[in-house]
């Protein structure tokens, strides 16, 4: 995406790390499909049971001595007789003698006839779930084709080989069969899906994928906070979370003074509400209010301001739009936050015309007089994926930042976003991953984010009637 393209270039090594990522699945799916397979094939099988017979058959024309002839004749006509074995006459006349009431065709796929190679012989096997019926029936096949044979193709003699025997065994289950087949059909499918979803997923997650698919350097990758553990470890893995939280603003704070000179005046914005924009806001402001700097931080979110709700006390003050409009002036429009080097503006009203105030003169020399009064400005700004407000923002400011949480917006949505953003003239800092190590629930590759226009109506709806 960053030089244009609009193609997903994965390597081999992608596709396998998927698949190792999802080998529990693939291996639970297949341990089901198997013992699925192994159930069925135990459930719908009867037990069966199989007896052969073997006849020699011999076609001598006279009374001479067999020669290589005959043996090599009745080779070639082995596979007649198997034909006439399994004849509607001869398996008709079998079911009325032992008084079946069987179709031909019914009989047929419980017989089977090979032919040996090389000889004379023919094997006839039966099954059947009895052993006593399935050697019974297996005799009365013999002798029924053997005078078959003799008549239509004028053989001098069917000799017996073997009589049928008494099976005390049943056949095989194929049971093992069905259990491993089973388990390469859900091996290979869920690793299929797994691929799939790796395919169809587009979405930034890592800080490699924001420079690969945005050409955009990734100048912080937050953590969700809080997310710990419960238990009596409980309290100590929210206090690690903590720890990892501040020190990722620290290396925020960091990268942002080494991006540029003279980059004291920036906004953040996202591709689509909810991305945790303001919150990163307030919290890198006050990582710089930490460091001694005086910062003001400006929510100019005038659609759904978050900020007021954050200080209490916030709300006696004069708002944004109040400075905007002529009513207020920006030192009545101050509020405290946590120290002293910290303070912040709020939007306070919601107005009709949100997009022209972000845009007018007004907004332009409030942000030179900040720019004089502080050593930084954190401006927060709505999604500009929805809204062009950002858009309007960024026009005065040194630089911007793309907010991005991981796993919830398309990097050609984010492309689009991106491109938006470089028509203001402002550059570009960088792209702060959000909510990195956040616990999804759902398949991997499922992501929320690309429904941004339902998202807008939402988060926006009915601001400024």
């Amino acid at each position: 995406m960053g030089n244009g393209e609009n193609e997903i270039v994965i390597d081999l090594r992608e596709l396998l790390g998927a698949l190792w990522r999802g080998a529990w699945l693939i291996l639970l799916c297949g341990t089901a499909a198997g013992a699925l397979g192994f159930c069925t094939n135990r459930i719908r099988t009867t037990i069966q049971y199989q007896s052969t017979t073997r006849i020699y058959v011999l076609n001598r024309q006279d009374d001479s001595a067999l020669t290589y002839s005959d043996v090599q004749l009745g080779t070639q006509l082995a596979r007649d007789f198997v034909q006439i074995i399994k004849s509607r006459y001869v398996l008709e006349k079998v079911a009325a003698s032992l008084g079946l009431e069987e179709s031909a065709e019914s009989l047929a796929s419980r017989i089977s006839v090979a032919a040996q190679p090389d000889t004379r012989i023919v094997a006839i096997t039966v099954t059947d779930p009895d052993p006593e019926t399935a050697r019974r029936l297996a005799d009365e096949v013999r002798e029924t084709a053997a005078e078959r044979i003799k008549s239509v193709m004028d053989i001098q003699a069917v000799n017996l080989v073997d009589e049928a025997n008494l099976p005390s065994e049943p056949v095989p289950s194929r049971a093992v069969r069905w259990l491993m087949g089973g388990a390469m059909v859900g091996c290979f499918l869920s690793g299929m899906v797994i691929l799939t979803l790796f395919l169809m997923d587009d979405t930034l997650r890592t800080a490699k994928d924001a420079g690969k698919y945005l050409g955009l350097s990734t100048l912080g990758v937050v953590p969700c906070r809080g997310e710990a553990g419960a238990g009596r470890r409980g309290g100590l893995a929210r206090e690690e979370s903590d720890i990892r939280f501040r020190e990722a603003f620290r290396t925020l704070r960091t990268n942002i003074e080494l991006s540029g000179e003279g980059a004291r005046v920036i906004c953040l914005t996202s591709c689509i509400p909810r991305e945790g924009k303001s919150k990163l806001s307030y919290e890198l402001a006050r990582a710089f209010g930490d460091k001694g700097e005086r910062v003001l931080l400006v929510d100019a979110d005038l659609r759904g301001a978050a900020m007021g709700g954050r200080q209490r006390k916030a709300m006696t003050c004069a708002g944004l739009v109040d400075c905007l409009v002529g009513m207020a002036s920006l030192e009545e429009a101050l509020c405290s936050a946590e120290n002293e080097n910290f303070q912040m503006i709020i939007p306070g009203r919601t107005p009709a015309n949100p997009s022209e105030l972000l845009g007018s003169e007004s907004f332009g020399a409030l942000v030179r007089q900040a720019r004089e009064q502080y050593d930084m400005v954190v401006i927060d700004t709505p999604a500009l994926g929805s809204v062009i407000d950002a858009a309007e923002v960024a026009r005065v400011c040194d630089g911007a930042i793309l907010v991005a949480e991981s796993g919830a917006v398309s990097f050609r949505f984010a492309g689009r976003v991106l491109e938006q953003l470089r028509l203001t003239g402002c550059p570009v800092l960088g792209c702060i991953l959000n909510k990195a190590d956040r616990k999804r629930k759902g398949c991997p590759g499922m992501a929320r984010g690309r429904h941004y226009e339902k998202e807008y109506n939402k988060f926006y709806g009915g601001c400024g009637d």
